[in-house]
């Protein structure tokens, strides 16, 4: 009899798993908690009986013993002994063993736990095992103190032709012998675990298939060599968690076919143009190390990288084009560093975005950098609150186009698309939200899933009773990771670890029902909005107010008595387009108030008052003249102002019932252009042209019509007190 385990090992190994051969055990001692064991799986085929699984209770158990019988051949093959004390072992020179015949597929040798951890006598190896050389073995797991016996070295492991993988654990090996590997040229798979190499060892490079080579040294005065990957032309994936490596460089040569880089527990520092050598590679892990600044092309060169960890280390700020161009980067993991501010990241589709445990307390929204992140995580960051409700939809002037890809051919939503939510799942736990304001609780309905637990929520505040509500919507009882019941109280401390939603905000806080508080905002709001209108609109109109004003002013019975009694301050108000003003002031103004019997004359850019609106002082100026001078000219046509003025005047000639206007031409008007009212006056009321081209006894000769027109009696100019009043 023989004790059997089913070939079923961890998830961790660098080989697969070949499930058409069986373990058998061979323990060397009287149990399989003490002593070193073998284990060999060989082919069903060679074993009668049937293994019973209903003893271990599972279907694929990783250590479970059984009693089968095998073949006679078997067990009449020759033995022999490695101690004196310990039972036979089978002699690897039958033919049974042979590459050829393929009994033998997979062989490992245990130390004994307390030989292991160096609290017991050492391991036995043999120092050649007979017939070892040329057996069909395919894999070899060594795990032990084996190697520093007093029978030997571990044996070489050459002239094995079908060995493709190999393990070995715990081995006080300083390096491999010359030649260790000759004729064993088939290994793809090579790992060497809690060692103390102090170097890669050189016998390494016959292994032009290598694809997997994982070595991890506990030793501190580790020398990195990294030339020697140059033999390694099919490598896949390279291992060196655990290897004290304090700096990686760019000198790494040209890795065509690397995808996987594993630098975890290196204690490396820096790692700059690391990755300029390795177009292929997908995944670089350098977690827990004391990388504190990476340089912006620490991955350049890499545009296939899926995955890059870096959590546990000392980054303080992140170049902001370190992640330019790496288009198909989907997983970026950033846990437990001491970042203040988000890194800048491509338009990709993320799966994962772990920000978790660093200082980054301000919410952003990421919907023109990225296309979609399916997990966000934001747990630890102290983050407290946020002011926009959907800073988890994508921004909607986001018009920036994504870059080509194979599976993606359009652009980012345009502004007139509905707005989508960049973020599938959020884990905003153990944070410093202590109140959720109305536009968190919002731009929380957005999201697929949410995580909130762990905040320190303040029960005490009634502002809570808002997050209390949400927990108990539908949308909450669909997003909320744990159901709402695991969101609770963090203060008042008596109420510490309550669940929120069993909080009577009602009786703590003894407000008016939801509904009665959005009645009275409705209604408010609607008041308040109305009133803001109007105050809008009469700002925006307050020129054609004010006119409309005085219309009605001068309009009412009271207005012409008052209009009739009223003694007027000037003799005329003189209304003239400003890009007339400068023959106003040479020409006209010196005419009619410096000769004799001057008159007095009022002018907007001379006469108006500081500080009024621009209608009260023409309407003003009007009603404190006996009469208006129009000075009539192409741009007194094209003037707004001027035709306000006119109409004024208008107004003031048929409140008052006498003839207070006094046309002057400057320049001939073409009748069938002018407005309707001045073609009116002009054709019902005496002009006075001025002459064109001017000569003295023409000019008099106007001079005299104009003062004949503006009245015998002139006014007294006002004093300049009497003019601040006006």
């Amino acid at each position: 009899m023989l004790m059997v385990k089913l070939g079923n090992y961890g998830a961790d190994e660098p080989y697969e798993e070949k499930e058409n051969c069986i373990g058998i055990n061979v323990w060397k001692g009287k149990s399989a908690d003490g002593g070193s064991h073998f284990t060999m799986n060989l082919s069903p085929s060679k074993i009668i009986g049937t293994v019973n699984l209903k003893r271990c209770g599972t279907i694929r158990p990783r250590s479970c013993a059984f009693e089968v019988k095998v073949l006679p051949a078997l067990l009449a093959l020759p033995q022999f002994q490695l101690a004196p004390d310990e039972p036979p072992f089978w002699n690897f020179s039958s033919p049974l063993f042979r590459f050829d015949v393929g009994w033998l597929y997979c062989m490992e040798a245990a130390a004994a736990a307390a030989a292991a951890s160096g609290r017991g006598p050492p391991a036995h190896w043999p120092a050649a095992l007979p017939g070892l050389a040329g057996a069909s073995l395919a894999c070899l797991f060594l795990d032990g103190a084996f190697g520093a016996d007093a029978l030997g070295p571990l044996p070489s492991l050459s002239r094995l032709p079908l060995l493709e993988n190999v393990v070995i654990r715990n081995s006080p090996m300083r390096g491999f012998p010359p030649g260790y590997f000759d004729k064993s040229e088939e290994i793809k798979s090579l790992v060497i675990k809690h060692s103390v190499f102090r170097k890669i060892p050189s016998e390494i490079t016959v292994l032009k298939k290598l694809r997997l080579f994982s070595l991890e040294s506990i030793v501190q005065n580790f020398t990195f060599d990294p030339t020697i990957f140059s033999a390694f032309t099919n490598l896949w994936t390279l291992n060196l968690a655990g290897t004290h490596i304090e700096h990686w460089t760019g000198n790494i040569p040209k890795l065509q076919k690397l995808s996987i880089l594993d630098l975890n527990r290196c204690q490396m520092k820096t790692f700059s143009a690391a990755t300029r050598n390795l177009p292929a590679l997908k995944i670089v892990s350098l977690k827990q190390n004391l990388i504190s600044f990476l340089a912006p092309d620490a991955f350049a060169g890499v545009p296939n990288i899926r995955a890059i960890f870096l959590n546990e280390n000392f980054i303080n700020v992140l170049p902001p084009e370190i992640f330019v161009g790496l288009y198909r980067l989907r997983t970026l993991d950033l846990t437990s560093n001491r970042l203040t501010e988000w890194p800048q990241l491509p338009p990709n589709d993320f799966l994962k975005l772990n920000l978790s445990a660093n200082n980054i307390s301000k919410l952003i929204n990421l919907g023109c950098q990225v296309r979609s992140i399916d997990f966000l995580d934001l747990s630890s960051t102290n983050l407290s609150q946020w002011d926009d409700p959907k800073v988890f939809l994508a921004e909607e002037n986001c018009t920036k186009p994504f870059p080509p890809r194979s599976r993606w051919s359009k652009l980012a939503p345009s502004p007139s698309a509905a707005p989508r939510a960049w973020v599938a799942r959020v884990n905003l736990s153990s944070n410093n939200m202590a109140v959720f304001s109305a536009a968190m609780l919002r731009s929380l309905d957005a999201l697929a899933w949410v995580q909130l637990g762990g905040n320190a929520v303040d029960c005490g505040a009634c502002e809570s009773s808002a997050l209390q509500g949400w927990l108990r919507s539908a949308r909450a009882q669909a997003v909320a990771a744990g159901g709402p019941g695991g969101v609770r109280c963090r203060a008042p401390a008596a109420w510490a670890g309550r669940p929120v939603l069993s909080v009577d905000f009602d009786a703590l806080c003894d407000t008016p029902r939801p509904a009665l508080w959005l009645g009275l905002g409705l209604a408010l709001a609607g008041a308040f909005a109305l009133v803001g209108a109007a105050a809008g609109l009469l700002l925006y109109f307050r020129t054609e107010v004010a006119y409309l004003l005085h219309l009605a002013k001068v309009r009412s019975p009271s207005a012409k008595g008052e209009a009739l009694r009223r003694e007027a301050r000037y003799d005329a108000f003189i209304c003239y387009s400003a890009k007339n003003r400068k023959w106003v002031l040479r020409r006209l103004v010196p005419l009619l108030e410096q000769r004799p019997g001057s008159f007095s004359v009022c002018l907007f850019d001379r006469d108006f008052p500081l500080g009024s609106h621009i209608v009260a002082n023409i309407a003003d100026a009007i009603d404190q003249s006996r009469k208006v001078l129009l000075v009539l000219s192409q741009h007194f046509i094209q003037s707004k102002w001027c035709q306000w003025e006119l109409e004024l005047a208008q107004h003031k000639l048929l409140s008052e019932d006498r003839a207070c206007l006094v046309l002057l031409e400057l320049e001939p008007l073409e009748r069938r252009r002018l407005p309707r009212l001045l073609r009116f006056l002009l054709d019902t009321r005496p002009v006075v042209r001025w002459p064109r081209p001017e000569t003295a006894p023409a000019v008099a000769a106007a001079a005299t019509r104009l003062r004949r027109a503006l009245g015998p009696r002139p006014c007294q100019p006002p004093t300049h007190e009497s003019a601040l009043h006006l």
